[in-house]
């Protein structure tokens, strides 16, 4: 049994915060004329993402329960929005609309399929920005956004906000979970020394 530590989490205040500073980061990257784009950062993320799946798999089963009856639906309910936001990405990409209608839509109850959706996701998305190359990233796509709005980005644009999008969610998981422990550096660095680069 994992005993909690001595800490709330409160996630309005830490949405406010990562959203004001995704903020200040995509306009210096959109100004700087860099996006994240490289296969390198991709790899690193879907590193990232799997030890924050496996950091949730030692919560025990009522502590995870526990954790959905919180307000924005606590660790299940982040890694379900971040498979929302992973799927909606991937299907723009792809070329067609989602047919998820909400961000906040509740995809998995069971928490090993959600870990292994998203797992998916993150090997998916590895291989896209692998085969695109410089001219492809570019291309403009036409997408319906969930509010049934049309837009039209390229698709570097789409990869960053995922990017960003994708960080900022790991970022609240690791805050909520240090309820419970703390959580190794996930930072560029570490993975790299993990996979001997």
């Amino acid at each position: 049994m994992i005993q909690k530590i001595g800490r709330t989490c409160t996630h309005a205040k830490l949405h406010g915060f990562l959203n004001l500073n995704k903020q200040r980061l995509l306009r210096r990257l959109i100004c700087q004329d860099y996006f994240i784009t490289t296969c390198d950062n991709w790899l690193h993320a879907e590193w990232a993402n799997q030890q924050v799946y496996e950091n949730c798999a030692r919560l025990d089963v009522d502590a995870y329960e526990k954790e959905k009856t919180r307000p924005s639906g606590g660790v299940h309910g982040l890694l379900n929005h971040l498979l929302v936001i992973k799927k909606t990405c991937h299907s723009h990409l792809m070329g067609y609309d989602s047919d998820i209608i909400s961000p906040d839509k509740d995809l998995y109850d069971d928490f090993e399929l959600l870990r292994n959706a998203l797992i998916a996701e993150d090997v998916i998305m590895v291989d896209l920005v692998h085969g695109y190359s410089e001219e492809q990233m570019q291309y403009p796509i036409t997408y319906t956004d969930q509010k049934g709005m049309s837009h039209t980005n390229n698709i570097k644009e789409i990869l960053t906000e995922l990017f960003l999008q994708q960080a900022q969610i790991r970022g609240a998981i690791v805050f909520a979970l240090a309820d419970y422990f703390t959580i190794d550096d996930l930072g560029y660095i570490q993975f790299a020394r993990s996979q001997n680069l």
